[in-house]
């Protein structure tokens, strides 16, 4: 679980680049 919630903050901060 530890590691989906990780891969989602490394999606989350991509879009907030874009």
């Amino acid at each position: 679980l530890i590691f989906i919630q990780k891969h989602t903050s490394l999606v989350l901060k991509t879009i907030f680049v874009l």
